[in-house]
């Protein structure tokens, strides 16, 4: 029963089948026939257009169409099959794929009704029986199962027998001989259009596990069948946490977990009457997209997405990422991601990119490998591209300019570089393997053009004299000391830094690296005057030409880093300006208030060239350094146990620069311990060395000279009354000693 609303809201007749069913075959016949557009055809009932598209769509994705729209040889062999498009599609992939009896026996199962049967209160019982055939990665393969076992029982079984066992393994046998004439007919068809087919002859074997399958005739047989339904793949979405989710929020009721993502923005889950429903594969294909209360894949099995990118290639397009240069690769790349209908099927992280557009690849070649000079080529390279190393020096030399006159608006500009590259290099160089080759052909004037010249490296002319007042030393007291420059404000190192051995810091010329660089000592000179108090600035006005003007005063009277600067410049500015202020007080203002770049720094370096120390606070560098090298010594001393001198048997004294394993820097010296015993240790510092070994030498005397030492102790201090002043100072022992002692320095 249904009410009057009902009755009178229906249709009066039955919908035209045109109306009703998908339109590819139909779209199909009337081009083979030359009908013309089936659009403009005079139908009693025309399709609408949702329709034709749906069905031109169809035929596209099967290959049957050419880009104009005309049958492609694909599509003029679909159109003599008696068959849907899709499932002729099948067949057609199986032949070139040599598994056609196997595909055949698939296809003419979609084609009928399946002969499975579930009773609602035999559901358990039914699935139970159908699980029998399944081989768990493939619900079509389960049809091949089926096949080989309805075979073997009619070769055993009476038509009545047959029919009984069936019924009771709910198993429809009118559906089983509806499949078996369905394959008999395609087989007929085939065969009138040029393909013979054999009749699938495979034992039943029941004891065939599941998961146990030929992977080549696997891979065989569902890619042929891709062919057919190229959109009815999907793979499983990953699962995201609650948490990650904007706000916390909880997953919608249709976007389930174990939901598949196909293309078009398709969502679905498998059936669960499929044999994947619980193993749910990563990538699947389903014969068939049904919707109830939920979208539902049915017939499904596991597949690879490299065999979706292989067989449906006329469908698939590709997006790429940003390119980059890849130095370990040694060639521009790009992520290139494989995308059906918005449906991702894979993703090459470092794919060349001068496959896809060379012109752009070779841009970022030259801007990132040889502009950026990140080219890192091997030594093949190396020995082929003589332009690289000359280039690479000439840059570098130009960065040490900049470095040394603090401006970053010398050296020549990357778009200037670049345009350099670019109008030598030919347009089929665009990574490390082009270079080499191109180098490899080419000619030496080819390679001579790369070079890069001197003045070439800079973007405007120098001043003449302008590295002369930034010397890469620093001469003082007769020693040499090398200067590294660095233009990086904020780093460590930003400035002027002096290097200096280990063995030379007691003797660091602390007032000469006051001045710093005779290029920075007028800069450095106004910013002193700025940070002195108001009164004693105002006296000093302009400041930048009384800056220059006092520079050039102390370097005429005083000389360059002769004195303290600090002396100097208070010494001038106290004559000329009137201006008086203490000196302490000005350097500690210098050390608190300039621009650290206005300051030296120092690296205290050893023998090797390795840093042991660096600071801007000269005096507490040298003092932390001193006691390094005190603790070295006294370690040394230790670890040596000096052995005990009475004679000169040991050579000169020298420095432990040249005598392996002794602390660095230390001076080896004769000492004498308060025994009165000599022994050969180290001393920090020269100076040291000197007073020990002076000190030692007339107790060396007194061991070489043991007669008149013996005779002078009987003879000397006879008369007690000469010992009265030193009592409770010595004994007459130590003062007998004292008294040799002084007379062989005396004498000495």
């Amino acid at each position: 029963l249904y009410s009057r609303d009902d009755f009178e809201s229906r249709s009066g007749y039955t919908d035209p089948e045109i109306m009703r069913t998908a339109l590819a075959s139909v779209i199909l016949q009337t081009k083979r026939l030359g009908l013309g557009d089936l659009a403009s055809f005079p139908l009693l009932d025309a399709p609408t257009e949702a329709q034709l598209n749906a069905g031109t769509n169809t035929l596209q994705e099967l290959g049957a169409l050419t880009t104009g729209g005309k049958l492609s040889a694909v599509g003029k062999q679909l159109a003599g099959m008696p068959l849907d498009p899709q499932l002729g599609r099948m067949l057609l992939a199986a032949q070139s794929a040599a598994c056609i009896e196997s595909v055949l026996v698939i296809v003419s199962a979609l084609a009928v009704q399946d002969p499975r049967e579930v009773p609602p209160d035999q559901r358990q019982l039914a699935r139970e029986m159908h699980r029998r055939f399944a081989l768990g990665n493939s619900d079509f393969l389960d049809w091949l199962q089926l096949w080989d076992y309805y075979a073997s029982l009619r070769a055993t079984h009476s038509q009545g027998k047959l029919r009984k066992r069936l019924q009771a393994e709910f198993l429809s046998a009118s559906r089983m001989r509806e499949w078996r004439d369905m394959h008999r007919q395609l087989r007929l068809s085939l065969r009138s259009i040029g393909i013979k087919v054999a009749v699938r002859e495979q034992h039943y074997d029941p004891e065939k596990k599941a998961g146990i399958e030929n992977k080549r005739e696997y891979e065989s047989i569902h890619r042929a069948l891709l062919k057919g339904i190229p959109l009815q793949i999907g793979t499983l979405e990953k699962p995201v946490d609650n948490q990650s989710r904007p706000g916390g929020t909880a997953r919608s009721k249709k976007n389930r977990a174990g939901d598949y993502i196909g293309p078009r923005g398709l969502r679905f889950a498998l059936w669960p009457g499929s044999g994947l429903a619980n193993k749910k594969p990563r990538w699947v294909l389903a014969a068939e997209i049904v919707e109830t209360s939920r979208v539902y894949a049915r017939h499904v099995a596991r597949i690879e997405p490299a065999w979706i990118a292989a067989e449906l290639s006329h469908l698939t397009r590709f997006e790429y990422g940003e390119p980059r240069w890849q130095a370990r690769r040694g060639r521009v790349v790009a992520t290139r991601r494989t995308l059906l209908f918005g449906l991702t099927l894979g993703e090459q992280k470092n794919f060349p990119f001068d496959q896809v557009d060379a012109a752009r690849a070779r841009q970022i070649f030259i801007q990132t490998a040889l502009v950026e000079q990140q080219l890192d080529p091997d030594a093949r390279l190396q020995a082929k591209a003589k332009f690289w190393q000359h280039n690479l020096e000439v840059l570098a030399d130009a960065s040490e300019v900049e470095n040394r006159l603090r401006r970053r608006d010398l050296q020549i500009s990357d778009q200037a570089l670049f345009a350099f590259y670019d109008a030598r290099l030919p347009q089929q160089v665009f990574d490390r393997v082009s270079l080499s080759r191109w180098l490899q052909k080419t000619g030496a004037e080819a390679q001579q053009a790369l070079l890069l010249g001197r003045d070439e490296a800079f973007a405007r002319q120098l001043p003449l004299d302008a590295l002369q007042q930034f010397p890469s030393h620093l001469d003082s007291a007769g020693k040499h000391y090398a200067l590294r420059y660095a233009f990086a404000p904020g780093a460590s190192d930003d400035g002027v830094t002096v290097r200096i051995p280990l063995t030379e810091v007691a003797h660091m010329p602390l007032p000469a690296l006051e001045w710093l660089v005779p290029g920075m000592l007028v800069d450095k000179v106004e910013e002193l005057i700025k940070i002195l108090p108001k009164a004693q600035r105002k006296k000093l006005l302009p400041l930048a030409d009384t800056a220059a003007s006092l520079s050039q005063l102390v370097v005429r009277d005083f000389g360059l880093g002769s004195c303290s600067l600090y002396d100097a410049l208070l010494a001038k500015a106290s004559a000329q300006y009137g201006v008086n202020f203490d000196v302490a007080s000005w350097r500690g203002l210098a050390r608190d208030r300039l621009p650290d770049f206005y300051l030296m720094r120092a690296e205290v370096i050893d023998a090797n060239g390795k840093v042991i120390d660096s600071d801007r606070a000269l005096p507490v560098l040298q003092q932390r350094c001193m006691r390094v090298m005190d603790t070295q010594v006294q370690q040394a001393t230790r670890d040596r146990a000096p052995a005990l001198i009475s004679r000169w048997d040991f050579g000169a004294l020298q420095s432990s620069g040249n005598v392996a394993g002794d602390a660095a820097g230390a001076q080896r010296c004769l000492r004498e311990n308060t025994e009165g015993e000599l022994a050969l240790e180290f001393c920090a510092s020269a100076a040291e060395a000197r007073m020990h070994t002076r000190l030692a030498l007339p107790r060396l005397a007194m061991h070489a000279l043991p007669d008149k030492v013996r005779y002078l102790r009987k003879q000397l201090l006879r008369d007690a009354r000469q010992l009265l002043p030193y009592v409770g100072v010595g004994d007459r022992a130590g003062l007998l000693d004292d008294l040799i002692k002084a007379a062989i320095a005396h004498a000495c």
